[in-house]
């Protein structure tokens, strides 16, 4: 009954009846047997997969077969896909629709699509955004393939005839509904709203939504383009969170924190800020200038801190913040450059040092008043060591004279007593120079400089030369860095060790003696390593203690003062000076020079 009007229709047309369960192709046009190479129009009820194999790969005939369900429960589809064809292979276009008769047949109008359609497809197949043709009953006409992964599906028939009202949120379903509706009162709208995909999957869409109009002028249709945006929405929300975390350390700081513009126009700060300089957020506001809140003696300091900042890249500076009440507090204000909003801007931050003030200058006064002390002491040192090397002098010069005049009368035992007394006089007054040197270290100038110790060395021994020639003494210096100290401070440490080593030389062995150095990270070290009888374990710490003499030094001439103005020495240049050793087994001293110590007289 339907064969007159396919017989008249361009379009290859078939007619499919459902029996038992299984699609049957009962009447078809002479378009479709020219286009399927076929003679006979009777298929007398074939199986419309048997009637359309040679022309569709298997995965498209099931696909067929889901839509030609979804069109006896919802009425019209369409279907592209690539068709074979004896003659050609080209894309066409099926369309569906079911026929309004007590048997429910459904018509099929097969398509070729032109080669430009084909571009066009193979654009939207491939486009990475769902795009989606809703009628405007809501439900879906056509769509891409990406579609089918942002509703959650693999398979066309599950989305084709569906009403899109089903997948959207509960909260959001009234607005897309709205939409719908209202959709020939705009051109354009763009919604962002959630869905629900069939797998239970919660999205969020941007949803771009567009009337279709026929020749008419009249909406046909909606153009839907979603993109999925979950992710995005997720990266803001965390980012939301992450600048609220921020905005509140920022604001809960014990610290200034504010950011202003080139013109020193304040642009954000904090709430502590508010706070220190007893300002509302409203007067901060119509603060003409950051440098208004600095005490008026430090803006010129604080501005040049401003453009150091803008130059170096990040600079600070000790200023007074001033109260709005006027009392003047003492902070220190780090400035670092940002480009904020497109243009340079300065983030700075402020502590409070009132406490770090207050601390310097208790400090600056007890330093005065050692300085003092120290200078007095010096003195006092000076005079008493005046006072009494006069007596000894004295004492030595007439022992000397009285055994010069009198010592062919004298008995034995009176010119031992006179060598006694002047011996003594002459260790006595050694030893009160000693200490007068040792009591002005770190107060007589000890300008730092830089030199290679080894010529100290070569100095020492020079003036050691006859001592170490009668020893026979083996001096090896191996190479040693250059260095930054007091040259002086530094020859008597090397001096005193060297002329130790000297001394206490084994009497048997030949003397020998190794000195070596290294440049560490932020130390210089050297070692002075001899092979000399050796110090006791229970020793080893005694022997930096002013006059002290271990029982085996005892036989060595001596007043136990040179390790100690060693060790001082050391201390001075911020570093450390120890010795290893055992009886028998020399003995090595190793000393450290900090390469910027912070106490360095």
């Amino acid at each position: 009954m339907y064969q007159a009007l396919f017989d008249i229709s361009p379009i290859p047309s078939l007619i499919i009846r459902q029996e038992s369960g299984i699609m049957k192709l009962i009447a078809c046009n002479e378009a479709f047997c020219e286009w399927a190479d076929c003679h006979d129009q009777n298929f007398d009820l074939w199986p419309i997969d048997s009637a359309l194999s040679p022309h569709l790969e298997s995965n498209q005939l099931e696909e067929l077969g889901h839509l030609l369900d979804v069109v006896n429960e919802r009425g019209k589809t369409r279907f592209y896909n690539f068709i074979k064809n004896s003659a050609q292979l080209e894309e066409f276009k099926i369309e569906i629709k079911k026929l309004s008769n007590e048997n429910q047949d459904l018509a099929l109008f097969i398509q070729p699509i032109h080669p430009s359609g084909n571009k066009l497809k193979s654009i939207l197949n491939n486009i990475p955004t769902a795009i989606i043709d809703v009628g405007l009953d809501g439900k879906i006409l056509g769509c891409n393939p990406i579609t089918l992964d942002t509703l959650g599906s693999e398979n066309y028939a599950d989305i084709l005839g569906v009403n899109i009202l089903k997948f959207f949120h509960d909260h959001d379903r009234s607005v897309a509904n709205e939409i719908i509706k209202s959709i020939d009162h705009f051109e354009r709208l763009e919604r962002e709203l959630r869905i629900i995909d069939l797998k239970g999957n919660k999205k969020w869409l941007s949803i771009t939504v567009t009337p279709l109009f026929n020749k008419e002028g009249k909406v046909i249709s909606i153009l839907s383009i979603a993109k999925d945006i979950t992710d995005e929405k997720k990266a803001l929300r965390a980012l939301k969170r992450e600048k609220e975390l921020t905005q509140t350390l920022i604001n809960n700081v014990p610290s200034l924190f504010f950011l202003f513009d080139q013109k020193g126009k304040l642009l954000k700060w904090n709430g502590y800020t508010e706070t220190a300089t007893g300002y509302s957020h409203q007067e901060f506001s119509n603060l003409p200038n950051v440098l208004d809140l600095i005490l008026e003696e430090d803006r010129t300091k604080v501005q040049e801190a401003i453009l150091k900042a803008y130059e170096l890249g990040s600079y600070q500076v000790d200023a007074y913040l001033e109260h709005k009440t006027g009392a003047p507090t003492p902070y220190l204000f780090k400035a670092k450059p940002i480009i904020y909003r497109g243009q340079p801007c300065i983030i700075g931050t402020g502590v409070n040092i009132s406490t770090r003030k207050e601390f310097e200058e208790a400090l600056s006064d007890k330093n005065q008043a050692l300085e003092a002390a120290n200078q007095e002491l010096n003195t006092f040192a000076s005079m008493v060591s005046h006072d009494l090397k006069e007596p000894l002098r004295m004492v030595k010069s007439f022992m000397e004279l009285l055994d010069k005049k009198y010592s062919d009368n004298l008995p034995e035992k009176a010119k031992q007593y006179i060598q006694i007394s002047r011996d003594s006089a002459i260790k006595m007054q050694d030893l009160i120079t000693e200490m007068l040197n040792h009591a002005r270290l770190g107060y007589v100038d000890q300008a730092r400089e830089t030199f290679n110790p080894e010529v100290l060395i070569h100095e020492i021994k020079e003036l050691h030369q006859a001592q170490i020639d009668e020893k026979n003494m083996n001096l090896t210096v191996h190479p040693l860095p250059m260095i930054e100290a007091s040259r002086t401070s530094i020859k008597i440490v090397l001096q005193n060790l060297i002329s130790n080593a000297l001394k206490y030389s084994a009497e048997k062995a030949t003397p020998e003696v190794e000195i070596s150095g290294k440049d560490l990270e932020d130390y210089w070290e050297f070692t002075i390593k001899d092979n000399g009888p050796g110090i006791a374990k229970k020793d080893q710490e005694l022997i930096f203690l002013l006059f002290t003499r271990t029982k085996a030094s005892g036989k060595y001439q001596g007043i136990g003062m040179g390790l100690a103005t060693c060790k001082k020495i050391i201390q001075q240049h911020g570093g450390h000076i120890s010795v290893e050793s055992a009886l028998g087994q020399g003995a090595k001293f190793t000393f450290t020079i900090k390469k910027s110590p912070e106490n360095f007289a």
